[in-house]
C-alpha cells in the first residue's frame, strides 16, 4: 500500500467537515440561546429537620439554665453587688442614660458594653436583675450560633453535641452573670465565627468581607487585642476570594474602619491625642511586666483605692492610675502621656531583667492554656459555692475542652478556609494577651474558636478512630492543660471567700449574715499566718479588718471596733476611705485632737479630699445648717460618687427642706451609681410618704429587709419616720 492512500474501511471512518460543521454550528447558537434566557432561581439548600428541631431545644435549655443560675444567684449576697470594673460599668452607663453622650474624656476602658448598657437600661430599666436576663438571651443565642457553625464544618450530629456542651459550659454561664464586657464579646464573637463558617469564601462578595470588619471593629472596642484578627482575616480573603480580592481586602478595611474612625475622632476630640481604641496599654503593660509580676492581674496603684467621680466615669478614666501618679510622684500628665509613662517603665523592667520577663511569657502563655481559671473581678468558684452549680463538674471546663481544641489545631489547617480562620484566631488571642497579663476574662475569648476546633478534632476522630494526629493532639494537650501553673487554694482560697463574701453580706445591709464569714477568714489568718499574709494584698487585708470594724460598729462593740479600724489603716495607709473611717471612729470615742490628724493627711491621699468635704457636711447638717452641709455633700459627690452613705445624706436634707422634687432627682441618680437596695427602697418610701403616695410607700417599705434595718442605725431611722408619716394626715404631712 503506497504511503498516503487510505482503505476504503479508513475512508468511511475518516472525518467529514461538511453537514457535521453546520450541525455542530446549530448546537452553540441553542447554547447561545440558552445562556440568553433567564436562568431559574436557584434552590436554597434544605436544612436537616433534626437540626431545626434541635436547635429550638438547645435554645431553649441554654436560657432555662442561664435563668436558673440567676435565680440562684439572687438569692445569694453576689445578686445585686457590683465590685471593681462591674461598678465602673454601671455607673458609667447611668451618667449616659442621665446626662447624654457628652464625652469628656478618652477612652481608658472599651465604650462598647456601657453603651450598651445604656441602651439596655432604657429597655429594661435600672434593674441589674434584668439587665442579666437579656445577657442570658444573649448567650443562648451565642450557644446557637456556635452550635450551628460546628454542624456547618463537621456534621449535624457533632454540632448538636457541641451546642449541649456550650449549654452547660460553666465560665459562659457565669459570664452570662455578670456585669462585664464578657458576655456582649462572647456573642458578637460567636457570630464572627458563624459568618466566617457560612460564607462560601470562593465568591465571596464585597459585603460579607465589610460584614467581618465591621465584627472586628465591634470587638476591637469591646477589647482592643480583638483587632488583631484582622491578621487571620486579610489571610483568608487574599488566599480565597477569587473575584476581585482586592475589592474584598478594601472592603473588610472600610468596615474595621466605620467603627474605628468615629471613636478615634472623638478621642482625639476630648484630648486633642491620638488614641485609636483606648490608652490603656501602657497601664496593662505594666502590670504584666513590673518586679513581682505574677502572670496575672496585680494592682500596681499600692493601697490606693481608685475614686469614681462625674468627670472621671466617662472613658472609665477613674482607673487609670494618672491620680496615683500626681499624689506620689507629682507627675501631672494628659492620658496618653500616663499610658506612655506606665509603658515606660515596663520596657525598662524588661531590658533590666530579660530573664525573668521572658519567663514571664512563658508563665503566661502556659497559664493561658491551663485548666485553671485566674479571677481578676470575681472567682467563679466562690459563685459556684454561694449559688449552686454553674454548669457541668470537669466536662463544661476548660480542663476538657483545652485538649481536644489543642487537637483541632493539629487537623482543622486541612479543612478549609473557614477552619485555617480558627486556627488564626486562636493563635492571635493567644499572642495578643502574652505582653499582658492572663485572667479568666481574657481567655473566654478563646472559648468560641476552641469549641469549634474541638468539634473538628471529634470529627476527625469519628471519621476513623485509628488516625494517630488526633490522638497525639489530645495526649499533647492534655499535658499542656495540666502543666503547673500559679494557683489560689487552700487556705488562701478559703480565707479569700469568706472574707468577699461576709462583705457582701455586709453591702447588702445584712450585718448579723456577715459576722460568721468574717469571723471565719480572721481565724483562718490567724490559723495560716505567713501563707496568708505573704499571699493576700495589703488592700484585700484592709478591707477585711474595716469591714469587721464596721459588723462591730452596729452592733455596739465599738471600742473593739477602733481596735480593728486602726489596724486597716496601718495595713493601707495610702487608702482615703479607711483613714475617714478611722478619724470617724475616733470622733465617736471622743478621742478627738487624734482624728484631726488623721483627717489632716486626706488632701494627700487620692480621694481624700472629697471624704473631707464629706466629713465637714456632716457636721453642718448635725448643726442644722442644711444649706451649708448640702453645699458640701454635693461637692464631695462630684470628685466621688461611690459615697452613698453621702448620697442618702443629701437626700435627706433635700426632704428636710421641702424640696422633694430635687430629692426625687438625687434618689434616681443615686439608684443609677448603684446605691444599696436596701438603702434605695427605704429612702423611697420616706420620699412616697411625704408626697402623699400612700401605696408606693407601704410597697417600698415591704422590699427593706427587717434585718438590714436592725443593723444599721440611719435606715431604723429612716423606716421609723417613714412609719410617723403614714399615721399623719394628709395635710400634716411635712417633712
Amino acid at each position: 500500500m503506497r504511503q498516503g492512500t487510505q482503505t476504503p474501511q479508513q475512508r468511511r471512518n475518516a472525518p467529514t467537515f461538511g453537514p457535521p460543521l453546520l450541525r455542530f454550528d446549530s448546537e452553540d447558537k441553542t447554547k447561545q440561546r440558552q445562556r440568553r434566557a433567564p436562568r431559574p432561581a436557584p434552590r436554597r439548600p434544605q436544612v436537616d429537620s433534626r437540626w431545626r428541631q434541635a436547635a429550638v431545644l438547645i435554645f431553649s435549655a441554654a436560657l432555662f439554665w442561664r435563668l436558673f443560675y440567676l435565680y440562684r444567684l439572687q438569692h445569694s449576697p453576689l445578686g445585686d453587688s457590683l465590685t471593681a470594673d462591674a461598678q465602673v460599668y454601671w455607673m458609667w452607663a447611668g451618667q449616659l442614660k442621665s446626662d447624654g453622650y457628652h464625652a469628656t474624656n478618652p477612652f481608658f476602658l472599651g465604650p462598647l458594653y456601657p453603651y450598651f448598657l445604656r441602651a439596655a437600661r432604657t429597655l429594661v430599666g435600672d434593674s441589674i436583675q434584668r439587665i442579666l436576663w437579656l445577657q442570658a438571651c444573649g448567650g443562648a443565642a451565642a450557644v446557637i450560633l456556635l452550635a450551628d457553625a460546628a454542624r456547618r464544618i463537621t456534621s449535624t450530629a457533632i454540632g448538636i453535641g457541641v451546642g449541649l456542651y456550650l449549654c452547660v459550659y460553666e465560665m459562659a454561664v457565669f459570664f452570662d452573670g455578670l456585669v462585664l464586657a464578657e458576655s456582649l464579646l462572647f456573642l458578637f464573637e460567636a457570630a464572627l465565627l458563624w459568618c466566617v463558617v457560612r460564607i462560601k469564601w470562593h465568591t465571596a462578595r464585597p459585603l460579607h468581607s465589610m460584614t467581618l470588619g465591621l465584627l472586628i471593629g465591634l470587638l476591637s472596642e469591646g477589647r482592643a487585642t480583638s483587632s488583631l484578627l484582622l491578621l487571620p482575616a486579610l489571610l483568608l480573603i487574599v488566599t480565597t476570594v477569587r473575584n476581585r480580592p482586592v475589592r474584598s481586602v478594601s472592603a473588610i478595611v472600610l468596615g474595621f474602619a466605620m467603627v474605628a474612625v468615629p471613636v478615634e475622632l472623638r478621642n482625639y476630640a476630648v484630648s486633642r491625642e491620638l488614641i485609636p481604641f483606648t490608652y490603656n496599654w501602657g497601664y496593662n503593660l505594666y502590670v504584666g511586666n513590673h518586679p513581682g509580676a505574677t502572670g496575672g492581674y496585680d494592682r500596681v496603684t499600692g493601697t490606693e483605692i481608685a475614686v469614681l467621680s462625674p468627670r472621671t466615669l466617662d472613658g472609665g478614666a477613674g482607673l487609670d492610675g494618672r491620680e496615683y501618679l500626681s499624689k506620689t510622684t507629682g507627675l501631672q500628665l494628659s492620658p496618653l502621656r500616663s499610658s506612655r509613662y506606665w509603658a515606660s517603665e515596663a520596657l525598662a523592667f524588661i531590658r533590666t531583667h530579660p530573664g525573668e520577663a521572658a519567663g514571664s511569657v512563658f508563665r503566661k502563655l502556659t497559664m493561658w492554656w491551663n485548666r485553671r481559671e485566674y479571677a481578676q473581678i470575681e472567682h467563679a468558684a466562690e459563685y459556684r459555692l454561694v449559688a449552686g452549680p454553674l454548669g457541668l463538674p470537669i466536662v463544661g471546663t476548660f480542663a476538657f475542652l483545652g485538649p481536644l481544641a489543642l487537637a483541632g489545631l493539629l487537623v482543622a489547617w486541612t479543612k478549609g478556609p473557614a477552619a485555617r480562620f480558627m486556627c488564626g484566631y486562636a493563635f492571635t488571642t493567644t499572642i495578643g494577651v502574652l505582653p499582658f497579663f492572663v485572667t479568666d476574662r481574657y481567655r473566654h475569648h478563646l472559648i468560641p474558636a476552641a469549641a469549634l476546633l474541638a468539634a473538628i478534632a471529634v470529627e476527625h476522630l469519628w471519621q476513623d478512630h485509628r488516625r494517630w494526629t488526633a490522638w497525639v493532639g489530645i495526649l499533647v494537650g492534655v499535658g499542656v492543660v495540666n502543666l503547673p501553673a500559679p494557683e489560689l487554694g487552700g487556705d488562701r482560697y478559703e480565707w479569700g471567700v469568706a472574707a468577699d463574701v461576709g462583705s457582701r453580706w455586709l453591702d447588702a445591709g445584712r450585718p448579723d449574715l456577715a459576722m460568721p464569714y468574717l469571723e471565719r477568714a480572721l481565724h483562718i489568718e490567724q490559723q495560716a499566718g505567713r501563707r496568708i499574709r505573704g499571699s493576700a494584698t495589703a488592700t484585700e487585708r484592709a478591707a477585711l479588718y474595716h469591714d469587721y470594724a464596721t459588723v462591730l460598729t452596729r452592733s455596739g462593740q465599738t471600742g473593739e471596733a477602733l481596735k480593728w479600724y486602726e489596724e486597716a489603716l496601718r495595713v493601707a495607709p495610702q487608702d482615703a476611705a479607711l483613714a475617714d473611717a478611722f478619724a470617724g471612729a475616733l470622733e465617736s470615742a471622743g478621742r478627738i485632737d487624734e482624728a484631726r490628724r488623721i483627717r489632716a493627711i486626706l488632701p494627700t491621699l487620692v480621694g481624700g479630699h472629697a471624704r473631707l468635704l464629706a466629713s465637714r457636711g456632716w457636721k453642718e447638717a448635725q448643726a442644722g445648717r442644711l444649706e451649708e452641709a448640702e453645699h458640701l455633700f454635693e461637692s464631695a459627690l462630684a470628685e466621688d460618687s461611690q459615697q452613698f452613705d453621702v448620697w442618702t445624706a443629701l437626700i435627706r436634707a433635700k426632704m428636710q427642706r421641702d424640696r422633694l422634687d430635687e430629692a426625687h432627682q438625687l434618689l434616681t441618680r443615686a439608684a443609677q451609681a448603684g446605691l444599696p437596695s436596701a438603702s434605695l427602697n427605704a429612702h423611697a418610701a420616706l420620699l412616697a410618704a411625704l408626697a402623699g403616695d400612700t401605696n408606693q410607700s407601704r410597697a417600698a417599705l415591704a422590699r427593706v429587709p427587717a434585718a438590714a434595718v436592725a443593723g444599721d442605725p440611719v435606715l431604723t431611722e429612716v423606716v421609723e419616720q417613714t412609719k410617723r408619716v403614714l399615721t399623719r394626715p394628709a395635710e400634716k404631712r411635712v417633712p
